[in-house]
């Protein structure tokens, strides 16, 4: 994530800046990066892990409940569904 930061910095100042400024500037976007730790990655990961989860137990519920297995794929197969689309957008 850092480096895709990094890239759209660097295409923003590509014609404003020399070829050396370019380069230090790199370089101090490099080192200043270094120095802090992005959290939005981990959190997406934990998002995307505790959804499945939810869903596992969701229809472990419905199982015991009595549901069909057909009605279960069904209810896992529309859970996952929205769940990729959640993460899409």
């Amino acid at each position: 994530m850092k480096n895709n930061i990094i890239i759209k910095i660097e295409e923003s100042m590509a014609y404003t800046l020399s070829n050396i400024q370019m380069e230090k500037l790199h370089n101090i976007l490099l080192s200043e990066f270094e120095k802090i730790k992005i959290v939005g990655e981990e959190k997406e990961e934990q998002s995307v892990t505790n959804n499945y989860r939810y869903i596992d137990i969701f229809i472990s519920a419905k199982q015991v409940e009595g549901c069909s297995i057909k009605t279960l794929k069904f209810s896992n197969n529309l859970f996952i569904f929205r769940s990729i689309i959640e993460m899409i957008l």
